[in-house]
This record gives C-alpha cells, structure tokens and sequence, in this order.
C-alpha cells in the first residue's frame, strides 16, 4: 500500500457522518420536540459491505451513499438508498466512471450529484455524475472546475450545489457553483470571498438557506475555524466564532485541550471525550446558532 493509500485508509468516513447524523436527527424528532431533543435511535444496519470516504446526499425523505473504501485494497462504486420511513435499505445503480472513495456529495432538487474523489490508478478526480431517483439512472455532467482533488466538501441551496476545498498535493479553500440547468461546458462558476483556512476533509451543513462550514485538516492540524455562507447576501461569506477556545468569554472554555478524545478532531461532529483531567465528562457540544 503507497503514502497516500495509508493516508486515505486513515480518514474518517465524513461524508457517511454526516448523512446517518442527519438520518438520525430526524428520526428523533416528535411534536415534543424538548422530549427528542438529543435523543438517538438505533436504526436499520447498512446492507452494504463495511467502508469508509463514501459519498453521501439527501433526497426528500431518503438518504444516498455512494462509492468509498473497504479498508483494504477495493475502492467501490456501488448507491445505496435509506428510507426513514420504512427503516430499510435498498440497493440502486452503481455509478458509472471510475470506483473512488473520498468523494463528495449534494443534491439539488430532486436529484443527487457525486463528483472528485481518489482512485490509486488516477490519483485525484474531477468527474461530475448525477443520479436521478426516478429512473435510478445516472448521467455524467461537467467535470468540476477547480480541477481534480479528493477530500472537499460539498453542499446545496436552493437550485445551485457548492463544493470547495479539499487536497491535490496542496491544501485548498476554492469554492465554485454548480448549475445543473446550464448548458455542457458552463456548469462550474468560481466563487470569490471565502476568507477561511485551507483544508480537507471539512464539514458542511445546511439550516435555512444558510451552509455552514467547519473541522478538517490543514497541513495535518486541525481546523478550528467556522464560517456561514449565505447566497443571498451582498457579501456571502461570514466568520463565525472559533470551535476553540479562543476568546475570554465562558462559552468556549470546554474547547480546550482538558479532553483526552481518542477519535478527536474537528473533521468529525464533535468529539468522543473521555473522563478530563478536571473530573468532568462530555462528549457534545451545543452551537447556538442565534448568538453567533
């Protein structure tokens, strides 16, 4: 196994983080929403093989992972669908073009997109695909404009997908525009603003129109900055408070480095945190999206 197969076998499944955390989160939800809140359910077992780095989007109510790595010597390519709310697995068409792991997803509309990624014959990936439920049909679509990588993040809103960052021998913070009405060729625009830290394996989520943007790794350490992107406005990028213990209020006094957290870094939601060495245990931490 190369460098970079070590390297890539290490990472965190982030793309399948984030969707069984969205899966999960709305399985907790009742009209009690102060009952459910926090409140996790054991759902159905993944039928797929066991993997990691797979590509993750949201359809309506069900749940799209796609590609990744078995952990030791195969990449996949095959989808799978999770409905919420018949708690069961299905599988759909595998994606065309080249197995890969470590991959991003989003979907617009009714549709999901796939695009960059790793493959040890072609290194770092630019291709684009787009699956449509419907049909359970994939079609290939521009190949992203920054160029091919592996580790980025992607995300949507309204009609347009965004995806940025990631790693091509060098650690970036790019981001650009996806358009899936524009004719071939003109897919990709490049969005200018983003003053955040280079990165891969970062995070992205979505709250009323708004993408956020936080964790990774930046030449192998992590990242502590957090950052909202809003399309709507004059200046879309916004700094938001540090996932660090950066300031001299209390809020982020649990940020510090009291906590012994074996799977820990801000590439993952959160961290695992042990007993700390005051006595204290933890292993949330609340974002209060109103005062930041």
């Amino acid at each position: 196994m190369t460098g970079i197969e070590k390297t890539v076998a290490s990472k965190s499944a982030s793309g399948v983080l984030v969707l069984c955390a969205i899966l999960f989160c709305l399985c907790a939800c009742t009209e009690d929403a102060s009952y459910t809140a926090g409140v996790w359910y054991r759902r159905s077992d993944f039928d797929g093989v066991a993997r990691t780095d797979a590509a993750g989007f949201t359809i309506g109510n069900k749940g799209y992972i796609c590609g990744g790595y078995n952990g030791k010597t195969t990449r996949l390519a095959d989808t799978w669908e999770y409905d919420i709310d018949n708690d069961w697995w299905t599988q759909r068409a595998d994606m065309p073009g080249t197995v890969r792991n470590a991959a991003t997803g989003f979907s617009v509309g009714s549709k999901g997109y796939v695009t960059t990624g790793y493959n040890p014959d072609q290194k770092y990936l630019s291709d684009t695909w787009e699956y449509n439920p419907e049909t359970n049909s994939w079609r290939q679509m521009d190949d992203f404009k920054g160029g091919a990588r592996y580790y980025a993040l992607g995300f949507g809103i309204d009609n347009y997908g965004y995806v940025g960052t990631g790693y091509n021998d060098n650690y970036l913070k790019d981001f650009y525009r996806f358009d899936p009405t524009a004719a071939a060729g003109s897919q990709w625009t490049i969005v200018n603003g983003f003053g955040g830290q280079k990165r891969q394996g970062g995070t992205a989520f979505v709250i009323d129109g708004k993408a956020y943007v936080c964790g990774g790794q930046n030449n192998n350490s992590d990242v502590s900055d957090f950052w909202c992107f809003d399309p709507s406005a004059a200046t879309p990028w916004t700094q938001l408070r540090d996932i660090a213990n950066t300031s001299d209020d209390d809020y982020d006094d649990d940020y510090d480095d009291e906590y012994d957290a074996p799977t820990g870094n801000t590439r993952n939601l959160g961290r695992s945190a042990k007993k700390s060495k005051k006595g204290r245990k933890s292993d949330d931490y609340d974002v209060d999206f109103i005062d930041l």
